[in-house]
This record gives structure tokens, C-alpha cells and sequence, in this order.
């Protein structure tokens, strides 16, 4: 990994991030700017209790920013901004330092959430219209933005926001055909903007004191390194271990592995550090393995 390449995975924000939408074909016309949010027809309630604890956990909110034009070794590590768990759990990306090379692995924090808590941030949801089907501008005139991805399941029923370059100046709004403008994103951009301050949204006594997330697996891909004399700083080359169930010539899509495993090997790891197997350097990419994600 070049290092600008790091630095660029260390100081840039998803600023430009958009979503294009995921409504079903009968879904009505998206309002126009200045029109009132999308009317909530389909839940009017939100869950009152949490799941059994010993069913398997799941999202019950994911928003993050994905895509774009980035590098592969970004592309992989995006993570999810905010994620809500069916177990009551907070997962949000942890503040890191700007400092190369970083952490393997992108730190995350994890806190509980009350019942209460829960309620309020899909109350916020829902007043956003965000619990229905909405189409999206697909900002044509605008390249390589990431796309502003919010998934929200309640009461059985899963609702999928994919908003490509939401936020940008609403000046370009203009370029977009007549019906096809940014009103329909206006929701969505108030809820994402009530995320970036969620003690306020929720309330700071529904949340638990925040700690790092520890995942119970990863995901991992790998490829081979080639030549690490280019690095400014001298990378640091690991043996890979046999017993974690991995082999990294087979890993170059993505491999889940349970964190018992590789926790302490990949926490303990940083940009420059590289893994050897059978005589050839991988680049190992790690991120944790949530609930919203599969390989």
C-alpha cells in the first residue's frame, strides 16, 4: 500500500457521499424541494421490547458511506457509521489519531443502548419518512461520490436508502431533470445529519459508557505484495500462523475467521505490517465482521 494511500485511508472523511435509491417500481414520485417529508403508511409503531438474547444478533439500523472512486484497500475497510444491533449495542467508528501508519484494523467503539434510546433514534427515522420506499436523484453531472447507504429493519420489514452524492451543493440540483430533485433526499440528509450527534438524538443517559468494539470474527482479503523496498518507512513482515483456519493464497476475495483465531495477530498490526506464507508477502486488508455484513 503506498503511503499516500494510507494517509489518504487516515485523514479523509466520506464528505461526498450519496444514495441511490432502493424503492420498489410502484413506489410514488419523490417530493420536490420544498415539498413535506414522504407520508409514513406502513409502520406507525416501533419495537417496544428487545429480541431474545439467544437468537442470533442482527442490524436493526446500518448508515454508512460506500464506493466511490477510492482504492481497493479503502474500498474493503469502509465501515459502518452508525450500526444498531438487534442486542442492544451502539457500534460507531472509534476517533483515531493521524498518525502512519495506522491501526491494521479501523478501531470502532461499542455501547449499549437503552429500550428508550432505541425508540427515540427510530422515532427519528420515522419522522424523517424514512419507513417507505423513496427514490433518489442519481446526480449524473456529479463523479465519484460515494453513495449514503441506511438500512433500517423494524417489526419484520426492511427498508433500504441508497442515495448517491447525498449533500452536494444543491446548486448542481438544477442539473437534474424536473422531478429529480433534491427534495427527495431532504429525510434522509436530516436523519444522517441527527446521526452526528447521537447523545443529543437519543439522550445521554440511554447510553452505556462507550468501550472498543471487540468482533467476535473478521473478514480478510489478501494478495500477494510484490517488491516492499518502495516503502519510506521498512515494513514489518509477519508469519502468517497455520492454525487460523485462513490460507492467504485463497483469501483474495474475502474469508470470515473466527476472532480467537486472528484477534490479537491483526489488532496487534498496523499499515506496514505484512504476512508471510509459503514464501510469498501478502497484503492482508481486516475489518470486523458485523451483523450487516457478509463475505
Amino acid at each position: 500500500m503506498e503511503r499516500r494511500t494510507l494517509l489518504t485511508l487516515l485523514l479523509t472523511a466520506p464528505a461526498a457521499a450519496v444514495l441511490a435509491a432502493c424503492g420498489s417500481d410502484d413506489a410514488g414520485a419523490p417530493a420536490q424541494t420544498g415539498d413535506p417529508l414522504p407520508p409514513v403508511t406502513d409502520v406507525t409503531t416501533v419495537p417496544t421490547t428487545l429480541p431474545d438474547p439467544d437468537q442470533p444478533v442482527t442490524a436493526m439500523l446500518e448508515f454508512g458511506y460506500y464506493g466511490g472512486f477510492t482504492t481497493r484497500d479503502v474500498a474493503f475497510q469502509q465501515q459502518p457509521q452508525v450500526l444498531l444491533t438487534s442486542d442492544g449495542r451502539l457500534i460507531t467508528p472509534a476517533p483515531t489519531i493521524a498518525i502512519y501508519p495506522g491501526p491494521l484494523v479501523p478501531p470502532a467503539n461499542v455501547q449499549t443502548i437503552t429500550q428508550e434510546g432505541i425508540d427515540r433514534l427510530l422515532d427519528a427515522a420515522r419522522d424523517a419518512g424514512l419507513f417507505a420506499d423513496v427514490t433518489y436523484p442519481e446526480h449524473a453531472h456529479v463523479a465519484d461520490a460515494s453513495t449514503a447507504t441506511l438500512r433500517i429493519t423494524v417489526d419484520g420489514e426492511t427498508y433500504v436508502h441508497e442515495a448517491y452524492a447525498l449533500g452536494i451543493d444543491e446548486s448542481l440540483d438544477e442539473l437534474q431533470p424536473e422531478g429529480d430533485r433534491l427534495g427527495a433526499a431532504s429525510g434522509l440528509e436530516e436523519f444522517v445529519a441527527l446521526l452526528g450527534d447521537i447523545p443529543a438524538l437519543v439522550g445521554a443517559d440511554a447510553l452505556g459508557p462507550a468501550e472498543p468494539h471487540r468482533p467476535e470474527a473478521y473478514q480478510l482479503s489478501a494478495v500477494p505484495a510484490g517488491d516492499l523496498s518502495g516503502y519510506e518507512l521498512e515494513p514489518t513482515v509477519v508469519e502468517w500462523p497455520t492454525d487460523t483456519g485462513v490460507i492467504l493464497a485463497d483469501a483474495a476475495d474475502c474469508t470470515e475467521v473466527d476472532a480467537a483465531q486472528v484477534g490479537e495477530l491483526l489488532e496487534s498490526a498496523d499499515q506496514l505490517t505484512f504476512f508471510a506464507e509459503d514464501g510469498v508477502t501478502y497484503q492482508v486488508l481486516a475489518r470486523p465482521a458485523y451483523p450487516s455484513r457478509s463475505c
